[in-house]
């Protein structure tokens, strides 16, 4: 499949479908019952690793700095990256949302510091900080998501979503929260909300997938939220049980997922609109390069990030745990 970005403002010269498609799109959706069982595998695709984009691997940052992780690769309108990526590292350091750039297409990165810092006291709220997914809004400035928790230490984490602001893209002030979780909010029905990717739509509004839990001791599952101005969100149904830490792309013809499901597999989806999502998926397997085992979904790999690299090619960005740093897979021949 032939994939392009579309990246910042640019979406509006893309997919001309009509706000009243989008409408009938919508309450298609809503009607729409989740898929159960991980989908219907129609494809099975080998990925291998070709390197570290940051973290110890790659050669810039230290094992002293911590697990890099979460990467969200944003492509701007000069063809210039940046990676906002998940910092884990014990206090006084702590965890801490990092941005690195790129001018080569993805080859390789140079970590820019901190773009959004996470607390230091264990009862905040934004202790626990990751999973960033950062847009870009109309008037060129920079909205960041992401989930949070206080510390739990070795308990279940109690992820929100907040969003923080930029002008530059740069450094964020965070704005508050966007969606609550049951615990600060009796009227929520979420247990947590967790990892998720926030993407623009055709007709300029704005869609999330989201790591949701709704029954304690129960798998996540992927559920899609709506906004006119990314600063208000309403749920609009489950799309898949079992799957999380979902990321989002546009492609030439519609919308590219990749989510985890279970401890199972990694898997991609396509979209036509970003609102309907099918039973059907294609299952994706990591490997070290020449190597006949594949990686552990979760344990080896997980929390992925998608980019296109100077060639045009698509990576898979994944958590590398070994190594505390972020690694790059191509699709083989």
């Amino acid at each position: 499949m032939a994939m392009m970005w579309r990246e910042g403002t640019h979406f509006r010269r893309w997919l001309p479908i009509a706000a009243a498609l989008l409408l009938a799109c919508s309450a298609n959706a809503e009607e729409a019952l989740p898929v159960e069982s991980g989908g219907t595998i129609t494809a099975t695709e080998r990925w291998e690793l070709r390197g570290f984009a940051v973290g110890q691997a790659a050669g810039n940052h230290t094992r002293a700095e911590g697990q890099m992780m979460m990467p969200d690769v944003l492509t701007l309108s000069d063809g210039s990256m940046r990676m906002y990526y998940g910092q884990r590292s014990p206090l006084p350091t702590g965890e801490n949302i990092l941005v690195a750039a790129s001018t080569d297409g993805g080859q390789t990165w140079a970590p820019r510091g901190v773009a959004l810092a996470g607390a230091s006291t264990d009862n905040e709220r934004t202790r626990i900080i990751g999973g960033p997914s950062v847009i870009v809004l109309p008037d060129g400035r920079y909205r960041m998501f992401s989930r949070c928790s206080v510390w739990v230490g070795n308990g279940r984490p109690d992820y929100h979503i907040r969003s923080a602001i930029s002008d530059d893209g740069w450094t964020f002030t965070d704005e508050g929260i966007r969606i609550d979780n049951k615990t600060w909010d009796p009227a929520s029905p979420w247990l947590t909300v967790g990892h998720g990717r926030f993407y623009a739509l055709a007709d300029g509004s704005w869609a999330a997938i989201l790591s949701v839990e709704s029954v304690k001791a129960q798998p996540s599952d992927l559920a899609l939220f709506t906004s006119l101005d990314s600063l208000h969100w309403t749920y609009v149904r489950t799309l898949y049980k079992g799957f999380h830490d979902p990321v989002v792309v546009y492609t030439d013809d519609g919308y590219l997922m990749v989510a985890s499901y279970l401890t199972e597999r990694a898997a991609r989806m396509h979209s036509a609109d970003g609102l309907s999502w099918p039973a059907e998926i294609t299952a994706l397997e990591l490997f070290e390069m020449g190597s006949s085992t594949p990686l552990a979904n979760e344990r080896e790999t997980g929390d992925f990030g998608v980019m296109r690299g100077a060639d045009g090619e698509l990576r898979i960005l994944s958590n590398f745990p070994h190594n505390r740093s972020i690694a790059v897979f191509e699709r083989a021949p």
